[in-house]
């Protein structure tokens, strides 16, 4: 009894460790809003510092939706003490791999970058939870890096459409919107929704 005990402690510990990061992820992702979307520069909302050092520049002609969310992440784990205090190749790849820039990580971005690390692995649309990352692409092929916030579902509880908060034109920078996942051109395609968590 004892073991069933302390294996059901250890699993509401690490739900509850779960949840508390995914809130530091909304708080910080709820800092800012607008802004303008500008596809250019680094795309942050602010200045990163490692330490004494400063990793990246605040994008001064707005943000976009990879630069948003490294932003949240880079922030949620800063607060969580997991990134070094000094500038290294690490945490370059990290950034790299989160913006698609190697070709092996073009697809998943958020995901390969979590898992890499060791901060983060990934998870089903049933797991899916407020405060998680998501790399999506539409049927246009064009794609979004966002923060989950929730599905929306028909009268059957069939997934049609996902809530987010990145930046996009659409808000004019950082804000929240939704779009339909189905067959049209401009949907997202539901084969390639891949979602990502913070876990330590």
């Amino acid at each position: 009894m004892r073991t069933v005990f302390f294996l059901l402690l250890s699993i509401i510990s690490s739900f509850t460790q779960a949840q508390d990061i995914n809130c530091l992820v909304l708080e910080e992702a709820e800092r800012h809003l607008g802004g303008g979307y500008n596809w250019s520069s680094t795309g942050v909302y602010q200045d990163l510092i490692l330490g004494q050092h400063k990793f990246m520049s605040k994008s001064k002609s707005g943000t976009y939706c990879s630069g948003y969310t490294f932003n949240v992440a880079f922030e949620t784990l800063k607060r969580l003490d997991v990134l070094p205090d000094s500038l290294s190749p690490k945490i370059k790849r990290f950034q790299h791999v989160w913006y698609g820039i190697p070709a092996e990580s073009m697809e998943t971005q958020c995901v390969l970058a979590l898992e890499e690390m060791g901060w983060g692995c990934s998870k089903s649309f049933k797991e899916a939870s407020p405060g998680d990352f998501v790399q999506f692409w539409r049927n246009n092929n064009s794609g979004h890096a966002v923060i989950f916030i929730d599905w929306i579902k028909n009268e059957k509880s069939e997934i049609i459409g996902l809530t987010y908060r990145s930046s996009q034109k659409q808000t004019n920078g950082i804000g929240v919107r939704t779009e339909p996942i189905g067959y049209g051109t401009k949907d997202i395609n539901p084969k390639r929704i891949y979602i990502a968590r913070i876990e330590l």
